[in-house]
């Protein structure tokens, strides 16, 4: 089961960076905005990224 939980975190962490990137690219804003707010959007998939990584060796 958590091996489960771990592939969709896996999922979602990737997704988040593909879609943080569209829409960083699309908003208008200055290009450090977009930059800040990719470079906030990728700590949260690198943290559910982690925490995949974590279930998955097993603790």
């Amino acid at each position: 089961m958590l091996q489960v939980l771990a592939g969709f975190l896996y999922f979602v962490s990737g997704a988040l960076l593909v879609l943080g990137g569209i829409t960083a690219a699309q908003i208008h804003a200055p290009l450090w905005q977009k930059l800040l707010m990719f470079l906030v959007i990728a700590a949260i998939a690198s943290a559910i990224f982690w925490v995949a990584r974590r279930i998955r060796q097993g603790g």
